[in-house]
């Protein structure tokens, strides 16, 4: 249609008022001037110019428009249109493309069911150190209960606490053999939220699990000799949580000790066995190796086991959107820690393999006993929050809840 005031095909749409009006009387009805148009211009065919809409109605090239809602005269019949490049277009929909839409819709529904109503994920990715604790794994993988238990687990070698610590916070693993002071500070000072499942690793009183030795030729043999001696350890972690707790509970005033920050066991057996250092704290098997050396034992943790152990984490999200496959992971986990604990000497070479036992000790070093089916109580996992406030490493308490998932426990 010839726009007599502008020289050009206009649109239906919004006009000037009084143009409007004068296209209706000339044609009688608006119906028939819509029909009219209809059949000049082609149905769904709109003028290639855009129309000239009243300044309260201008809008952005592309931004849907109700003409009707702009001018109260336009039929509500005409659909919405878009403005690209010059042209405005009406949007009409095929069967096809409203069929598209709703399944859209219906599959956008199915993505917000609650996470029980979607399979699981059955792979656990856990990140272990070369040491004694993490043995029970390697166990469970190897004799097939795992598989068993239909779960994919992958292992995640790390060659120390700080390189695990990394992937964790970046979500590379899901799970991680750990102590109870790092599960402290993790859960106090980090995003990414751990809860204790199993206690791996325990002190028995025949069976220590960190020692306090003195230096061959120090003269160093009891517990008051250390008093004003330079002892190694590494600093916020839990050897120097258990060397504080080991000297406090035999009655020794810890202010009078001086503590050094040597973070390296490697290094801190090497200084010790030098004579660089005269006493230091030490994990086995790096404190037998030590006193197979010369060392003299001073002190271990088999006169209070209480506060010595290790423990399996996970991620606080993993055990929320996989319980299951958690329950079938620790199912496991506890038919490898009852079959070494029935025959440690089957699994020596699994040992040997996948931790760092010193060759002179080879021969003699063995598994020891892990716990079944246990988790650390309220008073241990206290006893390390109030060590982590009393040196400022965390603001707040925290509660045994806060840090243990019992419901993994199962009878």
């Amino acid at each position: 249609m010839v726009d007599r005031y502008r020289g050009s095909i206009a649109p239906i749409g919004p006009v000037p008022q009084k143009r409007y009006n004068r296209r209706v009387r000339a044609t009688g009805s608006r119906r028939k001037h819509f029909r009219l148009l209809k059949k000049r211009l082609g149905v769904g065919m709109y003028a290639t110019r855009p129309f000239n809409l009243r300044p309260h109605a201008r809008r952005r090239c592309g931004a849907p428009v109700d003409r009707a809602s702009v001018d109260p005269d336009f039929p509500r019949s005409v659909p919405l249109q878009f403005e690209r490049k010059g042209e405005c277009r009406p949007m009409y929909f095929s069967r096809a493309t409203t069929f598209l839409l709703l399944l859209a819709v219906l599959l956008a529904g199915c993505s917000g069911l609650p996470s029980a109503a979607r399979p699981e994920d059955k792979t656990i990715k856990i990140g272990l150190l070369p040491i004694t604790d993490v043995i029970p794994i390697y166990v469970a993988q190897k004799e097939g209960y795992f598989q068993a238990e239909g779960v994919t687990v992958q292992i995640v070698p790390v060659s120390s606490a700080a390189e695990r610590d990394t992937f964790l916070q970046t979500g590379q693993i899901d799970a991680l053999l750990n102590d109870l002071p790092s599960t402290v500070l993790t859960n106090a000072g980090s995003n990414v939220k751990i809860k204790v499942v199993r206690q791996a690793r325990a002190a028995y009183p025949d069976e220590p699990q960190f020692w306090i030795l003195s230096s061959k030729d120090s003269g160093i043999t009891t517990i008051d000799q250390l008093k004003g001696v330079e002892v190694g350890i590494s600093e916020n972690s839990v050897i120097e949580y258990l060397t504080m707790r080991l000297l406090e509970l035999e009655g020794v005033d810890v202010g009078q000790i001086k503590f050094t920050n040597v973070p390296q066991i490697a290094t801190r057996l090497q200084l010790l066995s030098e004579g660089k250092l005269k006493a230091a704290t030490l994990p086995d098997p790096l404190a037998s190796l030590a006193v197979l050396e010369g060392a003299n034992v001073v002190l271990t943790d088999a006169a209070h086991t209480e506060v010595s152990q290790s423990v399996l984490d996970f991620r606080e999200d993993v055990l929320k959107t996989r319980p299951n496959t958690v329950k079938a992971f620790l199912r496991a986990y506890d038919k490898a820690v009852a079959a070494i604990n029935a025959d440690p000497a089957k699994y020596q070479n699994v040992l040997l393999e996948n931790t760092r036992v010193p060759e002179p000790l080879k021969d003699k070093y063995t598994l020891p006993r892990f716990p079944e089916k246990a988790l650390p109580s309220a008073a241990q996992f206290q006893d390390v929050v109030d060590w982590a406030l009393a040196k400022g490493l965390i603001k707040s308490a925290l509660s045994y809840e806060q840090l243990v998932d019992p419901s993994f426990l199962s009878k």
